[in-house]
């Protein structure tokens, strides 16, 4: 009955357990295993007469003569001899070690010998993201692991690819420490693995502003800080004096800008210069180093803003539109898609004259809300991964990442990787990412791949079923299961049957037991009553001649 329940556990746990696969057959091959998980290794492709599987010095499995004797780890290992493979349940740290396998032949001579080393890790269970500005505006990114996990390792991407020079300031893109440059942006994610785990964690990269200002307890603040949470300097101290001074009535506006750091940079000043941004975001765009004598600015044909011995003039988007003349920069609030449209900018001397004529394309992008990863097992257990925006956003482009790496051909069978939906070679697992973006704005969801497995059974209504599935609800019986383990299952049947009927007869004899002795001990009450009966009389008589000899005997005493 051991046996039985022990095999039923083993099932359990291969259908239900975290696994990992290795292939033992070439000599040192190295594997890996997850703490509390389980092994598959592949020790051989035709089975020997004779094995021996020994951790370190110490015999664990033996087969001979077609059967195998387990002589170690007897709760945790199994082997399959149909196909080779040894399995290791509930591994432990204690199971690392150097393991060898010796193939013998029929009388037991030494044939072939081969190791293999088995590392047991700790898988990891979550990942924080904390970050910093430092001195000169750049961000500092550090990525820790909590709750155990043993030899991590680290990879970075933004918006879907790797960090590149132009975004990393310092630090190596493989370590848990790195430092942005200034203005960089994006969704930004942290991916940890070792050889049994993987986790990933993204954040969205805030802006550093610099302020600078006293405050009213006479205390002098300049230092970096975050734009969403500077609750010391009320002011607008990112605006530059000029431009506080000529527009103080906007400043208000322009804190609210850099406190919700909505906002994109353009460079204007190349012509047919192309800039995006946000519904309900705030473009900047950097028209000019120096400011001319005079200029007008205009939507398609209709001017919208001119400058004028030393004076600007707003005609159009009043409300939503500001320059600042010490820097060159055009400033628009709130935009909406109608602002989608193609800028010209006519620069004049002090005459009117025209001197330079520069265009530029705005395009007001809906940015995106949220992405839905769905998987789908296809006929030969490869996994179909379809990701899909929800909630609008405009001319998404796609990027798939697995344990922070881009796919590579070994990992996808079809479908570019650039594209919404993939599909994954059999076998493939680890932390699967979809990261979507477009000019303005990028978000990503991950899923660890689920394992597709193959059912095979006839339901209770006479409908067949045969097919890969990655959450079985059809086959209750453990289809998966080598034949080498269906074998076992009349056996397991007839036991449990010989222990019911063992069972129903114990409790037959023990129920006919408890009868007879119900039966004799009525029978031997009613024996003693009538023989008590016979008794009383039989005593009265003989108590009666009893007198004289009990009183002789106590003469016969005294004397």
């Amino acid at each position: 009955m051991e046996a039985v329940f022990g095999l039923l556990v083993m099932l359990l746990r291969m259908a239900h357990g975290v696994e990992t696969h290795c292939d033992g057959r070439q000599d040192a091959a190295q594997c890996y295993g997850a703490v509390g998980g389980t092994v598959f290794i592949r020790l051989m492709d035709t089975i020997p007469p004779r094995l021996a599987f020994d951790k370190s010095k110490t015999r664990i499995l033996r087969w001979k003569n077609n059967g195998v004797s387990i002589e170690g780890m007897k709760n945790q290992l199994s082997f399959d001899p149909s196909n080779g493979i040894l399995i290791i349940n509930n591994l432990q740290k204690s199971d690392s070690d150097k393991y060898s396998l010796q193939i013998q032949d029929s009388n037991g001579a030494s044939v072939e010998h081969r190791t293999l080393n088995l590392s047991i890790q700790a898988p990891f269970s979550s990942v924080t993201l904390v970050n910093d500005c430092l001195s000169q505006g750049e961000m500092r990114m550090s990525c820790t692991t909590e709750g155990g996990g043993d030899s991590p390792q680290y990879s970075w991407t933004l918006d879907g690819h790797t960090l590149t020079q132009d975004e990393l300031l310092s630090g190596n893109k493989d370590t848990d420490i790195i430092v942005l440059r200034q203005n960089v942006s994006g969704l930004l994610v942290c991916s940890v693995s070792n050889h049994v785990s993987s986790i990933s964690k993204d954040m969205r990269i805030p802006t550093c502003v610099f302020i600078n200002c006293t405050l009213s307890n006479g205390t002098h603040v300049s230092q970096w800080v975050f734009a969403a949470t500077n609750t010391l300097c009320v002011e607008p101290t990112t605006v530059t004096d000029t431009t506080a001074g000529y527009e103080c009535g906007d400043a208000s506006n322009v804190l609210k800008l850099y406190l919700q750091g909505v906002e994109t940079h353009c460079d204007g000043r190349q012509d047919g210069a192309q800039c995006y941004e946000a519904v309900g975001g705030t473009v900047f765009i950097k028209l000019m180093d120096t400011i001319p004598p005079r200029f007008t600015f205009q939507k398609s044909k209709t001017r919208i803003l001119r400058w004028k011995n030393k004076t600007l003039s707003i005609e159009v988007m009043k409300k939503r539109l500001t320059f600042d003349p010490s820097n060159g920069t055009l400033r628009i609030n709130n935009l909406q898609k109608s602002d989608s449209d193609k800028y010209s900018l006519e620069i004049q001397d002090s005459n009117g004259a025209a001197v330079e004529n520069r265009t530029l394309n705005l395009s007001i992008q809906a940015p995106l809300s949220s992405v839905t990863l769905v998987n789908d097992c296809l006929s030969q257990g490869e996994m179909r991964m379809s990701c899909t925006t929800d909630g609008g956003g405009d001319s998404p482009q796609y990027s798939w990442t697995l344990d922070g790496h881009t796919l590579t051909q070994d990992e996808l069978l079809s479908g570019n990787k650039d594209t919404d939906i993939i599909v994954l070679r059999q076998n493939v697992s680890g932390l699967l990412v979809c990261s979507v973006s477009n000019h303005v704005s990028s978000i990503s969801k991950d899923m660890r791949i689920p394992t597709c497995g193959f059912i095979n059974c006839t339901l209770s209504n006479g409908t067949h079923v045969s097919q890969f599935a990655a959450t079985n609800t059809l086959c209750v019986e453990p289809t998966t299961v080598t034949d080498t383990t269906a074998e076992y299952l009349p056996v397991m049947a007839g036991v449990l049957s010989a222990l019911v009927l063992l069972l129903v007869l114990g409790v037959s004899v023990i129920c006919v037991q408890k009868k007879k002795k119900t039966s004799a001990k009525e029978e031997e009450d009613e024996q003693e009553l009538t023989y008590s009966d016979v008794r009383v009389v039989q005593r009265r008589h003989i108590q009666q001649r009893d007198e004289g000899e009990v009183e002789y005997g106590q003469v016969r005493i005294s004397e």
